[in-house]
C-alpha cells in the first residue's frame, strides 16, 4: 500500500475501497468473496451486468403475470359459460319464507 492511498470499507457489503487521494480515483475495489476489481471501469461493468439481470427478471416476472392474468380469465369465462348452461328457472327459496 501507498502512502497516498486510504482504504475505505463499506459498511453495507463489505467491500474495500483503494483510494488514491492524490489522483482521486479508486485503484482496487476487493470484494468480501475475494473477488478483486481493477478500476472503476470494471465497478461500471459488473454494474451494468446486475441491471441487465435484474432487468431479465423483471421482463419475465411481466411476462409471468401476464401468463396468469390470461388463465385467469379463460376460468371465468369457462365458470361464466357453464353457469349460463346450467341456469336452474327455479329461485332457490328464500329462507325468511320458511317460517
Amino acid at each position: 500500500m501507498a502512502r497516498d492511498t486510504i482504504i475505505y470499507k463499506c459498511d453495507c457489503c463489505g467491500a474495500k475501497f483503494h483510494i488514491n487521494f492524490v489522483t482521486r480515483k479508486i485503484t482496487l475495489v476487493e470484494r468480501p468473496g475475494g473477488k478483486k476489481i481493477q478500476g472503476l471501469e470494471d465497478l461500471v461493468e459488473l454494474t451494468e451486468e446486475e441491471s441487465r439481470k435484474r432487468e431479465e427478471k423483471f421482463l419475465h416476472a411481466l411476462e409471468d403475470s401476464e401468463k396468469e392474468k390470461e388463465r385467469l380469465e379463460a376460468l371465468f369465462e369457462e365458470a361464466r359459460k357453464k353457469a349460463a348452461r346450467e341456469k336452474n328457472p327455479e329461485r332457490p327459496p328464500n329462507p325468511f319464507d320458511l317460517d
